[in-house]
């Protein structure tokens, strides 16, 4: 009799296996396997806490992903939980987000910009500036050109290291002297900042 039960379960378990395949159209071809059922809504997997939402930002944060780690900050219920390290977090996301608006955003839009230069050689050029800051003392440079993909990481560690701008940038001494005799970085705050 326990036989008899294991092949009742068996075959059991096969319609229960048979019953999770989806109705299909067209034949399987050969060496296919059947596509298992799309869980119905009601199977969704459960939301996370507001302690494994917090944990996994943090740890985002530890990694130097701030833009994720504020995603899951705001997905907390309970404002309780985030300390003051969450809301500077927060806040500094929310600066980040709006400039990398700022330089998504067209030209044209913000009104702020005065074309300094266009090049229509191999490439496309265009170079911008705006003055800005509290006594308008910081000067910003946008320039748009493209980059091919290969040169992206090279250029970024280039811009990171302006310690060293002094030993290679040009310098002269006619007509007038001029160059960078010293580049020292004045902050930074993560290692990509």
């Amino acid at each position: 009799w326990q036989q008899d039960d294991v092949a009742k379960m068996t075959a059991e378990s096969a319609l229960g296996n048979i019953a999770a395949v989806e109705p299909r159209t067209e034949p399987l071809q050969l060496g296919e396997a059947p596509s298992p059922a799309k869980p119905e809504k009601s199977q969704r997997a459960p939301r996370p806490s507001d302690r494994d939402l917090i944990r996994a930002a943090e740890q985002h944060y530890a990694e130097d992903r701030l833009l994720a780690a504020a995603r899951l900050l705001r997905r907390v219920h309970d404002g309780s939980f985030l300390n003051e390290d969450h809301t500077k977090l927060l806040a500094k996301a929310g600066e980040c987000e709006a400039f990398v608006r700022q330089l998504k955003s067209s030209v044209e839009d913000g009104g702020e910009w005065t074309k300094q230069g266009e090049s229509h050689g191999r490439h496309n050029s265009l170079i911008y500036y705006k003055m800005g800051g509290e006594h308008m003392s910081h000067l910003n440079v946008r320039v748009e050109t493209p980059i091919p993909s290969s040169l992206l990481i090279p250029l970024l560690s280039v811009l990171n290291e302006c310690e060293l701008y002094q030993t290679w940038l040009p310098s002269w001494e006619k007509p007038v002297r001029l160059g960078v005799t010293k580049s020292e970085k004045l902050r930074q705050v993560s290692r990509v900042s």
